[in-house]
């Protein structure tokens, strides 16, 4: 529900880049799978800032000016990597935190010359995470997956609570100005 249109990139079946989606977006069907803006989107522009760009549509040299956000999001990923892998290509969330990591050794760097303008840059900013409805949809209620079968409803939400908490620790800048994000509490899951 938050790609901008990252899959018009990729070789899969799911894309949004044609009607209806977009109907009510200004321009048009970008890959949103909306029929106007998206959630992020819409954060955007309380804040007064543009909308995201989908990073698989920036090319190096708009990498390396962006300073104003970066969609990662990517239809049908999941927390597990093989979800909705039936489907096609999709941004995993592996891969998803690796472009963000990207983003931040390589991309911002360029314009923010000093670790620690990067690193006060990083802490300004705002971030949104969701996953989780594509792992049960299109992974563990689905006849193309074994999960449903190999996992209680409860194992389940653990196994996609605890990687889900591992892969956002990402570790970004110097080791002096190091920044963990990660998930400091998180509920048990009752089902």
């Amino acid at each position: 529900m938050s790609d901008a249109g990252n899959n018009n990139y990729l070789d899969t079946m799911a894309k949004a880049n044609m009607l209806p989606y977009g109907v009510d977006f200004p321009n048009g069907n970008t890959g949103r799978f909306t029929n106007g803006k998206t959630v992020i989107d819409f954060i955007a522009e309380m804040l007064g800032l543009p909308f995201p760009p989908p990073y698989m549509s920036l090319t190096n040299a708009m990498r390396a000016k962006q300073i104003t956000g970066v969609n990662y999001a990517s239809a049908s990923s999941g927390i597990l990597p093989e979800t909705a892998s039936h489907v096609g290509k999709c941004l995993t969330l592996d891969q998803q935190v690796n472009l963000f990591e990207r983003t931040v050794k390589e991309d911002l760097p360029k314009i923010f010359k000093h670790p620690t303008l990067v690193s006060r840059h990083i802490a300004k900013s705002i971030f949104t995470v969701w996953f989780g409805g594509n792992d049960y949809a299109n992974n563990y209620l689905s006849d193309h997956y074994q999960s449903g079968k190999k996992y209680s409803p409860q194992r389940f939400g653990e196994l996609l609570r605890d990687h889900l908490a591992e892969k956002l620790k990402v570790q970004t800048g110097p080791k002096e100005l190091r920044t963990n994000l990660t998930i400091n509490k998180v509920p048990r899951l009752v089902l």
